[in-house]
């Protein structure tokens, strides 16, 4: 044997010992009759042990908790359970679900690419569609994984037209909102409480007949069409279930106001009908209109229809009901296309604060759940004071003035934007300025009304016979002294001019007397009317006359 192989073979034994010893690799008998000895138990310390102990426990739940993180769904996205081949199995499938032949290993099912696609039939064939199994040896099976991300259905609900009750619309939010699970803490990030009464008040206005007419015009298949509805009644079922342990006194705000909401929205829809058939008419034709120039033609149809709104509605109110607020987006779109930055700025501005601008379902409950929900804090706040005031519970609770719970608005996930933009920042910067005074004279002139304004007196206190002392008051940063002064005051008047003279346009100044007191904003001497009121009662909303 020569001596490089003699080498290599002592090497080996040595390396075969040290690593039996240290626990690495088990080794049977003896390498070229080497004596090994194996080292004592005792070497390693009670304490070391144990941390080591302690340190591979600790490294393997790291393990196991990027392994949970990975494979978790998202909590703020609803994923469907599955139950592998349960559903249906049409060819529209393909449309949603991988093609399984592909599939190999568990990665093939993780990094499958999903595409966006919120398309309702895409989504509902996601709802419905049996998934395929693989099975694998010594391991968990493979489940058929899909091509398309399940939807967030808070836009649709933002966007809901419940004018034009769309039930399979309706059916999805009740399918996404009815299976969210209950949280685990009372403001967790994940509360959507209040998702389960919005489900509920969806569920419980979807029409099975209604349902399956718009399916079916959706091409869905009966077969698949059947599977749905039955998810949807399962989701209807388990949302009843939630709501059944939410906190009572929460429930009418969560639960009935929506419901409320709906019905409110319902009547007046109802008993405005004739008005919205003319905005759809107007909404229709307006954009085409506009392109070819005759904005014009579309400002006076749209005030025109307000101005008739305003006659039966008649109240200060009005402006801040769905019409009124839809119409004068429109009317501000509009004058952006004509170009008009005062007209522009002034049908957005009451509408720029937050809750002004309510159209749509979501914008309503979610302006009139604010209210109530800061009701129920209040009423908890008073509560909380009177039962640290040692009083009992009945006496503490007739203190709150109603049902009290420790409410955050946290609980309600959903806020829908309830405001517009200033539309005439479309324009550029303008000097556009609010004024409010008193009309002094009304003069006509060429191209609208000239309106002055009347000046105020008021009185000021003024000093006169001053002294100076030897008192020193302050002494200034440059180090000089400042002495102390004696005057004497009096009472002077004076006059100001509460707002320059301003041209409006004379359709708003028809009802204007001398007298009356007028908001209104203006951009150099152009000025329009926002309100007159008269011995302080609205009397004019723009140009239209209103009862206060």
């Amino acid at each position: 044997m020569s001596s490089m192989h003699l080498r290599s073979l002592i090497a080996l034994a040595a390396v075969a010992a040290f690593t039996s010893g240290c626990g690495l690799i088990k080794v049977k008998g003896n390498l070229l009759g080497i004596k090994t000895s194996t080292p004592s138990r005792a070497v390693t310390s009670t304490p070391q042990r144990k941390v080591a102990q302690r340190s591979s426990r600790s490294s393997r739940s790291s393990v196991a908790q990027r392994n949970s993180r990975n494979t978790a769904p998202r909590t703020k996205r609803f994923e469907p359970q599955v139950v592998p081949g349960v559903g249906y199995k049409g060819p529209e499938c393909s449309q949603v679900l991988a093609d399984m032949s592909k599939i190999k290993s568990r990665s093939d099912v993780r990094y499958t690419k999903q595409r966006k696609d919120n398309a309702l039939d895409k989504q509902i064939y996601l709802l419905v569609c049996a998934r395929e199994q693989k099975t694998q040896r010594r391991s968990d099976p493979l489940i058929q994984p899909t091509t398309v991300r399940s939807m967030n259905v808070t836009p649709l609900h933002f966007q809901f037209d419940d004018r034009r009750f769309d039930h399979v619309s309706a059916a999805m939010i009740s399918i996404h909102w009815g299976n969210y699970p209950k949280p685990r803490r009372a403001f967790s990030s994940n509360n959507y409480t209040n998702l389960w009464g919005i489900a509920k008040t969806y569920a419980d206005h979807v029409d099975t007949a209604q349902l399956l007419a718009q399916l079916g015009t959706l091409k869905i298949p009966a077969e698949a069409a059947k599977f749905f509805i039955a998810r949807f009644e399962k989701a209807k079922a388990k949302v009843i279930e939630s709501i059944a342990t939410m906190e009572p006194a929460i429930k009418p705000m969560m639960v009935q106001l929506p419901t409320k909401v709906l019905a409110e929205r319902k009547a007046y829809f109802s008993k405005y009908a004739a008005f919205y058939k003319r905005l759809d008419a107007l909404k229709g034709t307006a954009n085409a209109e506009r392109a070819a120039g005759n904005t014009q033609s579309v400002i006076t149809k749209l005030t025109q229809l307000r101005s008739d709104y305003i006659k039966m509605c008649a109240r200060l109110a009005c402006q801040y009901t769905p019409i009124y607020a839809e119409l004068s987006r429109e009317l501000a779109v509009s004058y952006v296309a004509a170009k008009d930055a005062l007209g522009a700025r002034l049908e957005s501005q009451p509408f720029m604060r937050d809750g002004s601008y309510v159209v749509s379902f979501a914008q309503d409950l979610g302006v009139q759940q604010r209210h109530a929900g800061a009701k129920l804090a209040t009423a908890w706040n008073k509560y909380q004071k009177a039962k640290r005031g040692g009083v009992d519970e009945q006496t503490a609770r007739s203190v709150a003035g109603g049902p009290a719970a420790n409410f955050d608005k946290r609980r309600m996930m959903i806020w829908p934007k309830t405001s517009i933009p200033n539309f005439g920042a479309a324009l550029g910067r303008s000097k556009s300025k609010t004024f409010k005074a008193k009309i002094a004279s009304i003069k006509r002139i060429k191209g609208g009304v000239r309106v002055s304004f009347a000046k105020v007196r008021y009185k000021v206190s003024v000093p006169y016979a001053c002294r100076r002392t030897r008192r020193v008051s302050r002494i200034q940063s440059d180090g000089r002294l400042q002495y102390e002064r004696i005057c004497k005051w009096k009472k002077v008047s004076r006059v100001r001019l509460t707002a320059q003279p301003v041209v409006l346009p004379k359709a708003e100044a028809r009802q204007l007397r001398r007298g009356d007191e007028v908001r209104g904003l203006r951009i150099e001497d152009q000025g329009r009317v926002i309100r007159v009121e008269r011995n302080k009662k609205a009397i004019q909303l723009r140009q239209d006359p209103i009862r206060s």
